[in-house]
C-alpha cells in the first residue's frame, strides 16, 4: 500500500459548494444532492442517547439508499486464501489510495447516471 501511495500523484482541491458541477442543495437547503436525484445525499441528523458522556449531538451522514453490488474475488491456492482487491483513489480517502472490493457499483454507476462512457 505504501508503494502505491508513493507512486500516485493526486491533486484534490477544496472548492465552494456553489462551484460544484451537478451537485447542490435541495430547495429547503437541508440536503446536498446530485441534480439527477441519484447517487447519495449528505444530510444532517440529530443523535440522542443515554449511552455516552455526551447525550445529544448533530452530525452529517451519507445517505445512499440505492441497490448496489460489492464483491471480492477470492481463490484458495495450496491452502492459502488470496483476495483480489482494487487500489482505489477517491476524494476524501485518507492517504489517497485505499483497498476496495474487486467489484463495487451502485445502480447509479452501472446505469451511467454520471454520464460517463460505457466500459466494456
Amino acid at each position: 500500500m505504501i508503494i502505491k501511495n508513493n507512486a500516485v500523484h493526486v491533486d484534490i482541491k477544496q472548492i465552494e459548494f456553489s462551484k460544484m458541477e451537478n451537485w447542490g442543495f435541495n430547495s429547503d437547503r437541508s440536503k446536498l444532492v446530485h441534480n439527477s436525484g441519484s447517487f447519495f445525499s449528505i444530510e444532517g441528523i440529530n443523535v440522542k442517547t443515554n449511552w455516552r458522556e455526551v447525550n445529544e449531538w448533530d452530525q452529517p451522514i451519507i445517505n445512499q439508499p440505492e441497490i448496489g453490488y460489492l464483491g471480492i474475488i477470492t481463490k484458495e491456492i495450496n491452502g492459502i486464501l488470496y483476495f483480489l482487491l482494487q487500489a482505489k483513489i477517491e476524494p476524501g480517502n485518507i492517504n489517497n489510495v485505499l483497498l476496495s472490493p474487486t467489484l463495487q457499483a451502485t445502480k447509479s454507476n452501472y446505469t451511467q447516471v454520471h454520464g460517463g462512457k460505457h466500459q466494456g
